[in-house]
């Protein structure tokens, strides 16, 4: 047979957690000894600046991270240059005959071209309609989402 326990709630020491008023230090007990009930201010700076950075805002509210050049420029050498290796592969690889003699490019320079180029295309085109996206804000486009090489911060 269980035996049943009573749990008395009036005989805990109180006295353990009681904040002297005299006190400077807020958040600790009397005799500078740190209240476990209460987070510093440090603990709460911390807490603050990781859920800030959970989703993935880490700038001060009530401003934007904004692309900086920098940003763009990759965006759009990889965007224009993929495009100019892809375009050029693609005419060395199938007119490789005509070229040949003329240039002295073979068909797998042609080859090797045509996959720099996709290579760079691919990301290129993400990064350039992405920033678009956001700059012209475009509903669900946002810098946050973006992978930025540089940013600065702006006012709303």
């Amino acid at each position: 047979m269980m035996q049943q326990h009573s749990i008395n709630n009036n005989n805990h020491d109180s006295s353990s957690h009681h904040v002297d008023p005299n006190d400077d230090e807020e958040g600790t007990l009397g005799g500078g000894v740190a209240n476990p009930l209460q987070p510093s201010a440090a603990y709460l700076e911390s807490l603050r600046r990781a859920r800030a950075s959970e989703r993935g805002n880490d700038v001060e509210e009530g401003y934007v991270r904004v692309a900086g050049k920098f940003t763009w420029a990759a965006a759009v050498f990889l965007f224009v240059g993929g495009w100019v290796l892809f375009i050029l592969g693609a005419v060395y690889y199938w007119n490789s005959a005509d070229f040949s003699t003329l240039k002295g490019i073979t068909q797998a320079q042609g080859l090797d071209m045509l996959v720099c180029g996709s290579v760079m295309l691919l990301p290129g085109t993400y990064a350039v309609v992405g920033l678009v996206g956001a700059w012209r804000r475009w509903r669900g486009f946002t810098y946050d989402n973006m992978p930025l090489f540089d940013y600065t911060v702006q006012k709303r």
